[in-house]
């Protein structure tokens, strides 16, 4: 059974993942939300599930480097950015 994304959730994606690269550095809240963005699209869109491993893992990497500030940051990598 396919599930069609629908304009205003792609839109929605499409804006999230562009405010995030425009930002230099985003709180890990903002990179979450993108990323719950595109998991809730994983049942419309063939292989999303490896579009946003890179992103869940930097992620994580990000909490642990930052575990004593209260606000954690993410420097948004180029490599990323290419992504």
């Amino acid at each position: 059974m396919t599930v069609p994304l629908t304009v205003a959730k792609a839109m929605k994606v499409r804006s999230a993942c562009q405010n995030l690269l425009r930002q230099k550095t985003a709180t890990i809240g903002s990179v979450t939300q993108v990323i719950s963005f595109l998991v809730s699209c994983f049942p419309a869109v063939e292989f999303a599930e490896t579009h946003y491993r890179h992103l869940e893992l930097d992620k994580i990497y990000a909490l642990s480097a930052s575990m004593e500030t209260l606000i954690p940051l993410w420097p948004c990598l180029p490599s990323l950015r290419q992504n």
